[in-house]
């Protein structure tokens, strides 16, 4: 066996090694870049499917860890000075990664052609032309670099260059909420004059009684001559895997036309589904409306008070506003209700974001909020990625208004008077506060 000291090799022991390393170069790149290649549409065809892809990672790893060695070996031999151009296995392995937990999110988003990932792996594997020695391969879509090693006997040196020379292409879409509706009502909007007022209330499938409720009382401003004129109201569902309960859902939608449902299933993680769904709505059947406002069924909302001060701000542009948020840090412990592990929320604080209980927007914010939400990864917490997040990105400011709040206020009408909103108020309670409010004196709260 040829002795690995340098030093003692002939020249005929170089010839020979460099023959055997420059025809395994070759092989392996080959081989590199065609396993590369049928890989990649395997882990896109499992990631689509939801099925593993741990054997087809290892695959990955393999080929790139062996032309890897390849490597190595070339940039110690001391008899010539080579270039070589690797892909670093955490690359490969953080964009797999990435790559399978979008599809995760959403298995409706056709990532079989991925450009990003595909065109990623092979400009890495040499099967697209490479820089040269002094030069980087930045990424289509981010700018970020591949680096490329330059080897020669004596060092290892790593090239670099400013990212601010690549100009990244529009970012695609990367959830299309493609849901069909199941119960619609385009028509709710119809009218001479544009409303001013779309209140559109998240509720549960189950929650029949607190429905009635809001009907009854202050969502009956909606119904009722001469403030339905300004006001709407519809409710938003997802689907049930009880065929019956979807069935009843079909019934109270004819009886009150104010059911708007999409095929998705209702649970409280697709609460985001359900915004992005109000905003698509609101955008596509009611564009005229001056503001929206979301709230819950477990919600009283003083319209009247939030009218005045919609008609004070009225001509005013990019508002967004509610019971603002500010500081709040993600739970990581996962017995919590609003757990979000590192892999969906790498920050350690949230963006400044609205409570979810009630925020309201103008028309303009609806659809500006829309676009970014389709192409902005999901995050469960709707109001951190509605109005945090999605809102962050396009340069939205959100505003406190102390009329709000997500706590729990007396059921009576003297809590209530001077508010907008409170929380965790039953279907009694809202009867109560209802009646009240339409009897209180003037000077009778003191």
């Amino acid at each position: 066996m040829t002795d690995l000291n340098f030093s003692k090799w002939t020249t005929d022991d170089v010839t020979k090694i460099n023959s055997l390393i420059t025809l395994f170069s070759s092989v392996c790149k080959q081989t590199q870049s065609k396993v590369l290649q049928n890989a990649v549409l395997s882990v896109d065809h499992r990631c689509q499917s939801g099925m593993p892809n741990k054997a087809t990672a290892f695959t990955i790893i393999s080929a790139i860890g062996l032309c890897n060695l390849v490597a190595f070996l070339l940039f110690t031999n001391p008899a010539r000075q080579i270039t070589f151009s690797y892909l670093p296995l955490g690359e490969i392995s953080n964009d797999t990664s990435r790559h399978c937990n979008n599809a995760s999110i959403n298995n409706n988003t056709n990532t079989l052609n991925n450009p990003s990932f595909v065109e990623r792996t092979l400009m890495a594997t040499g099967e697209k032309k490479l820089q040269t020695e002094k030069t980087l391969t930045p990424h289509p879509r981010t700018g970020k670099v591949i680096k490329h090693l330059v080897a020669n006997k004596n060092k290892v040196t790593t090239t670099s260059r400013p990212l601010t020379t690549v100009e990244p292409p529009p970012t695609p879409r990367v959830d299309p909420h493609e849901y069909n509706y199941v119960v619609n009502q385009p028509h709710l909007c119809a009218g001479v004059e544009p409303p001013t007022l779309v209140i559109f209330v998240c509720t549960s499938l189950i929650n029949f009684d607190a429905r009635r409720a809001v009907r009854d009382t202050w969502g009956s401003m909606a119904r009722n001559a001469p403030s339905s004129d300004i006001v709407r109201l519809a409710f938003l569902l997802g689907t049930s895997l009880d065929p019956s309960l979807n069935e009843r859902i079909k019934v109270e939608a004819a009886n009150y036309s104010d059911v708007i449902q999409e095929d998705f299933v209702d649970t409280y993680n697709n609460l985001t589904l359900k915004s992005i769904m109000m905003l698509k709505w609101v955008n596509a059947h009611c564009p005229r409306a001056h503001f929206l406002l979301k709230t819950d069924d477990d919600m009283f909302i003083h319209v009247t008070n939030l009218l005045k001060y919609l008609n004070v701000v009225k001509k005013r542009k990019r508002l967004l506003f509610g019971r603002l948020m500010r500081g709040a840090r993600p739970f990581r412990q996962k017995t919590s209700k609003w757990y979000a592990p590192v892999s969906t929320y790498r920050e350690r604080v949230y963006p400044d974001y609205l409570s979810g209980t009630a925020y309201a927007m103008s028309m303009d914010v609806a659809r500006s909020l829309l676009n970014v939400t389709l192409r902005t990864p999901l995050f469960h917490l709707e109001d951190v990625f509605i109005t945090g997040i999605c809102a962050r990105r396009v340069g939205i400011p959100r505003r406190h208004y102390s009329g709000f709040t997500y706590e729990r206020r007396a059921p009576t009408g003297c809590a209530f008077r001077n508010a907008i909103s409170g929380h965790k108020v039953s279907p009694t309670d809202m009867k109560i506060i209802w009646e009240e409010l339409k009897t209180i004196k003037k000077n009778s709260c003191h």
